[in-house]
């Protein structure tokens, strides 16, 4: 039976869900993995760590943008296209940035993949506002869904480093880019089979950027999600780099950092798993301090871990609670400016 692409959501079933976990997974092996391969190609290549830090933060700087970068699905007729094109261009640009950097000065590769990390909004936030149509109604179904959103994140957190020390060990860390970029291409043609979904509304209706998080900034549960979702956000981001940086401490190779950053992954499925099987209950504003707060305690375990093993146990327990420290915030007491794609595309993801 041939799959229509032009169909709207419905009901809520397994079929759309499972194309989305494709789609999704693809997509964020690709963006979350580029940072570990991108940091390994320039010390493989006895670039200096200021290069290869630098290079690994013009991929997830841009992600800063989101909001405005993610303002075209609100205003696109069909949402899909916009993320599929998203995915074909992140791909593209990173596969540029890779083929081009032995060859052109770094700030060509840095141009390249700055491109690269603007798109990558839309394969975090932007994927995810395909999330509520396709699992439906009720807070139970929301959150089991969000669970299996989270766990899209903690495949590719796992699966991404670990392909990354793989590929660049048996062949080099370009052949392992270019291997996230296919995947780019591919999540690409999935994201057109999942399910269309009515535009939100006239462009002109779209609240701009500016006037979104204006609403945000006065809602009490809403500003103290953005602030401790960007907090936790910049701070796991950093932890690719960090895991290569640090494996001399460790006694061990760069290559092996993949491992590192794959039992975050770990971490993070465990979490999101934990989500599925028993959504919770709690508030979300105290449930987001909360695990915001467990977070910034294991990262901490992460500076002082004097070995490889016990580093590995404290990137597991950094990635644990990451599922659940930015829950959607109830419902604010005071009006606040419609909800946009834009809105949930304004922090990415956990790595």
């Amino acid at each position: 039976m041939r799959l229509r692409t032009d169909q709207f959501v419905d009901k809520p079933g397994w079929g759309p869900l499972v194309r989305y976990i494709i789609a999704a997974t693809l997509a964020r092996t690709s963006d979350g993995g580029a940072v570990v391969a991108i940091v390994l190609m320039v010390t493989a290549g006895d670039g200096s760590g200021w290069l290869a830090g630098a290079l690994g933060a013009c991929i997830t700087a841009p992600h800063l943008l989101g909001p405005f970068v993610a303002r075209s699905l609100d205003t696109a007729r069909d949402g899909r296209t916009v993320i599929a094109a998203a995915s074909l261009a992140h791909g593209t640009a990173l596969a540029a940035a890779v083929l081009l950097y032995p060859h052109t000065h770094p700030a060509v590769t840095a141009v390249l993949l700055v491109v690269s990390g603007l798109f990558g909004p839309l394969l975090t936030g932007g994927i995810s506002s395909r999330l509520p149509a396709i699992a439906g109604h009720g807070q139970r179904r929301q959150r089991r869904a969000q669970g299996w959103d989270v766990t899209t994140y903690g495949i590719s957190g796992t699966v991404s480093p670990t392909l990354v020390a793989a590929l660049a060990t048996w062949a080099s860390p370009a052949t392992a880019a270019l291997t996230l970029a296919a995947g780019c291409f591919i999540a690409a043609a999935v994201i057109r089979f999942l399910p269309r979904t009515p535009a939100p509304g006239k462009a002109a209706d779209v609240p701009r950027p500016i006037r979104t998080l204006t609403g945000i900034l006065a809602s009490g549960p809403l500003r103290r999600t953005l602030y401790l979702t960007v907090t936790v956000a910049f701070s796991v981001a950093a932890l690719p780099i960090v895991a290569v940086a640090g494996t001399p401490a460790l006694g061990v190779s760069a290559s092996v950092a993949g491992l590192l950053t794959a039992a975050y992954g770990l971490g993070n499925l465990a979490g999101s798993a934990g989500v599925m099987i028993r959504p919770s209950r709690t508030e979300a504003d105290q449930l987001t301090t909360r695990l915001a707060a467990t977070v910034g305690a294991t990262l901490l375990l992460i500076t002082l871990a004097p070995s490889f093993p016990l580093a590995l146990a404290a990137y597991a327990a950094a990635g644990s609670p990451t599922p659940t420290s930015s829950p959607p915030p109830s419902p604010p007491a005071t009006n606040t400016p419609p909800t946009t794609h834009a809105d949930r595309s304004s922090s990415g993801s956990a790595p």
